[in-house]
């Protein structure tokens, strides 16, 4: 049985490896489909498609599958023209679904395809979802300039988040955490820099200082600005607030805890740590801003808020 699969088609990083396995005698070709099939014109003509028959031609050469031969090739759309060459050529072909060792095989060809383009061995290994479209984005963003070259650019995620605005700015991180740059340990207290930006959720990066060398944009993260915030309070005076009101809120920093007022000034509740911290940095460093409260009790509600350091 000769069988053909394929690896990275769903990555953002690299182009697509395509693996063929004899099973009779376990010979095995790989080969990569190149970035400029998915960086140029080439990918909205589906050139790639036509470039999986030139890998098939050199590996059925290479590993000498003949016309008597059946073959196994995966359903995906990769081979969509793969499928009408095999016909037109009389090969003994049929579409299924591939598993074992030719998928091992091409999975692990292609982990160190890309390992050898910089991606981080412990970043594949040591993740359920190692190629997610926003996982790999954190990585890319690390290092912008550079690494945006190993992108499938022509896709339309890329385009829409690949220069997505983000706030850049000096901190001092108060958990332990790991340089998306250089891949080494931060540790607790050390001087960063810090990427925050939001896609389908809020992200956040953070740098050893050596390990930048853009500039900063340090202003409050996008998704501070129009944030939708689960707040608690206390029943005794939520049952006091009138959805339909316009009564405004405030947000008031203390301690780098960031606590919920109302016009007289009276503690309706706090917001959670985590994010209360990040609010009370922006606050302390004199910005202000509009944002929504949000709250999910049985009397809900949603009010403006006035966020500023009272």
């Amino acid at each position: 049985m000769i069988q053909i699969d394929d690896a990275g088609s769903g990555s953002l990083i690299g182009g697509t490896g395509i693996g063929i396995l004899d099973t009779r005698n376990n010979k095995y070709y790989f080969e990569i489909i190149p970035l400029e099939y998915y960086q140029t014109e080439l990918f909205y003509q589906k050139a790639y498609q036509d470039y999986v028959v030139d890998i098939i031609k050199r590996g059925f050469k290479k590993i000498n599958v003949t016309k008597d031969r059946e073959i196994e090739v995966c359903q995906g759309y990769m081979f969509d023209k793969l499928r009408d060459w095999l016909s037109k050529n009389d090969y003994n072909w049929k579409s299924t679904k591939i598993e074992g060792p030719l998928q091992h095989k091409v999975e692990e060809s292609f982990n160190q395809y890309v390992i050898n383009l910089g991606l981080p061995k412990a970043f594949i290994k040591h993740a359920r979802y190692a190629f997610g479209f926003h996982r790999l984005l954190k990585w890319v963003f690390a290092d912008l300039d550079n690494r945006q070259k190993l992108c499938k650019t022509q896709w339309k995620s890329w385009q829409k988040w690949g220069h997505i605005e983000k706030s850049i700015y000096k901190n001092t991180l108060t958990y332990q955490d790991y340089c998306l740059k250089c891949g080494k340990k931060i540790d607790i207290n050390l001087d960063v820099i810090t990427i925050e930006y939001i896609t389908n959720k809020p992200a956040t990066i953070n740098l050893h200082k050596s390990c930048y060398k853009g500039q900063l944009n340090q202003v409050p993260p996008i998704f501070l600005h129009d944030l939708c915030l689960m707040i608690k309070v206390r029943k005794k005076i939520i049952t006091k607030l009138n959805p339909k009101s316009n009564q405004n809120l405030y947000l008031k920093t203390k301690e780098n805890k960031v606590n919920i007022l109302d016009n007289r000034g009276e503690i309706l509740g706090s917001l959670n740590n985590k994010l209360g911290e990040k609010l009370a940095f922006w606050l302390n460093k004199g910005f202000n801003w509009h944002c929504i409260l949000k709250d999910f009790s049985d009397n809900n509600f949603l009010v403006l808020a006035q966020i500023k350091n009272l």
